[in-house]
């Protein structure tokens, strides 16, 4: 079968489709009917938004068509035609994002979720696979078991680096098994397992299965910020963990002691259309107007004891960098509709950079800046962590940012759930 590159939507009205090119093909993207990747409801994205084809020396290559938002490959702006890799993420405008990847037969993880995916004559494949071990052991027969392990070897090395098979690669020595054995619709993951317990006379480990019990107020705090993470295009997070559902509940019963919340619901009022505005305008998701209310209580001149100052908080340098102008006569970090739409576009570069299912890694960077989370990742990859998200790096942040993430959910569950306490809208 020839490789076919593959456009999967992480975020965006179009999260979870995959679509597919192959040699000679190509494909437009954006919210014109005419297009063949059509995105609707996204107003960042253009009618004929990008377009994306093999060229003739079997490059994929990706250019923007004149959008009005921009087309952003891994949070760099594109200026011109641009050679696609795999894993690049590509965003269109602020809200739409996909990840690129090529799928052959090689691909342990391509395989194993091929249930997932259409295949090419647009017809979803079975759910299921069953796997013809005797096929597979007499093919394997031919092999020495030194080649073969050598092989598993250098392919999961590559996986773990991100090097996805391209075009022209030398198959490795087992490249024929797996695919008669994808063609018999075995699964490549259960046939590694498989096949490493006839090697070595053991038995494939099972991951261990953890249960959680939460009390009824956990349970809601747990399904709220799952509802939260859906509106961020976040998938449930499976890594969460109920330590970070106490802090998040430890924050809840702060804010609602006494008649905080009360006041911090009335002083809302006042900052929330415009806020509301303008994020909807920038195609982001209403709940980071929740920000002000971590950074200052919903009030426009508080100015903090390091010198930022207004509803969100800007440092003078940050505020310049967007748009604001600070200087000895004026100051309209205070002004709420400019720090505003400054902060919307300091929020719509932050989740370009990290992702939409990285969103708390955005929020995190708000409180200690950008580059220090970045550096945090760069660890979290030396130390062969599995992954890089909120969720994996929350205790090597700074006390003060860990803290600041799960307060900033507490409000919003709150914003979100004021009958909850018995308050009106």
């Amino acid at each position: 079968m020839a490789n076919r590159f593959t456009l999967k939507f992480k975020s965006g009205p179009s999260a979870g489709k995959t679509f597919s090119l192959g040699p000679g093909e190509y494909l437009f993207i954006g919210s014109a009917e005419t297009c063949a990747i059509r995105i609707v409801d996204d107003p960042t994205v253009s009618p004929t938004h990008a377009c994306v084809f093999h060229d003739p020396n079997g490059a994929i290559r990706f250019k923007d068509m004149g959008s009005q938002f921009g087309t952003f490959r891994n949070g760099k702006k594109i200026s011109s035609s641009i050679v696609l890799r795999a894993g690049d993420r590509i965003t269109l405008g602020q809200v739409s994002t996909f990840q690129s990847s090529w799928w052959n037969a090689l691909q342990v993880t391509r395989l194993t979720r091929f249930s997932r995916l259409p295949n090419f004559n647009g017809e979803s494949n079975a759910a299921s696979f069953k796997l013809n071990l005797k096929s597979a052991q007499v093919k394997i027969a031919a092999l020495s078991a030194a080649t073969v392990i050598s092989a598993i070897g250098i392919y999961r090395f590559t996986q773990e680096r991100g090097q996805a098979s391209q075009p022209g690669m030398p198959e490795a020595p087992f490249a024929n098994v797996e695919k008669d054995l994808r063609k018999q619709g075995g699964d490549l993951g259960v046939f590694s397992g498989a096949l490493s317990a006839k090697l070595f006379n053991a038995k494939p480990k099972r991951a261990a299965k953890v249960r959680v019990e939460l009390t009824p107020e956990r349970k809601f705090i747990w399904d709220e910020i799952v509802a939260i993470s859906r509106r961020f295009g976040d998938p449930p997070p499976s890594a969460m963990d109920p330590g970070f559902v106490r802090e998040v509940e430890r924050h809840l019963r702060r804010f609602t002691k006494g008649n905080y919340h009360k006041v911090m619901l009335e002083r809302k009022m006042g900052f929330w259309p415009q806020i509301e505005k303008t994020l909807t305008e920038k195609g982001l998701p209403v709940e980071l107007g929740y920000i002000v209310w971590v950074e200052s209580n919903f009030q426009l001149d508080v100015v903090s004891p390091v010198g930022a100052r207004g509803p969100w908080q800007f440092m003078p340098d940050t505020a310049r960098e967007y748009g604001l102008v600070v200087n000895g006569t004026k100051d309209e970090r205070s002004d709420l509709d400019k720090s505003t739409i400054s902060a919307a576009n300091y929020f719509a570069e932050l989740l370009r950079m990290f992702g939409t299912e990285r969103y708390l890694l955005a929020v995190a960077s708000y409180n200690t800046g950008q580059n220090r989370v970045k550096r945090f990742q760069i660890a979290s990859t030396v130390n062969k962590e599995k992954s890089s998200d909120f969720w994996h790096l929350r205790f090597m942040l700074p006390k003060e940012t860990a803290e600041y993430v799960p307060k900033f959910m507490a409000a919003v569950i709150i914003g979100r759930n004021p009958e909850r306490w018995d308050l009106a809208h």
